[in-house]
């Protein structure tokens, strides 16, 4: 699926901000609760011309905080 995903520090917020501009997301907020994204945030809405759009908020912003989620999950699943 083609889209343009947007990083936000909250993205309840501006969720809340958009709705409240009549904008209509297709589902709640999904957060992953597993592997080397977990705990990242994302939900999807439509521009008025159809254009898909979807608010990410990430729980790591630092590169060796993101290697070191992806390792923990991997390790996991060795073995």
């Amino acid at each position: 699926m083609a889209h343009l995903a947007i990083l936000f520090d909250n993205l309840d917020a501006k969720r809340a901000e958009l709705e409240a501009k009549a904008v209509t997301f297709f589902a709640e907020a999904v957060t992953n609760d597993g592997g080397s994204l977990a705990g990242w945030r994302w939900a999807y809405f439509s521009d008025p011309d159809g254009i898909v759009l979807e608010l990410v908020e990430e729980v790591f912003r630092r590169d060796q905080d993101r290697r070191a989620g992806a390792a923990a999950y991997w390790a996991t699943r060795k073995g």
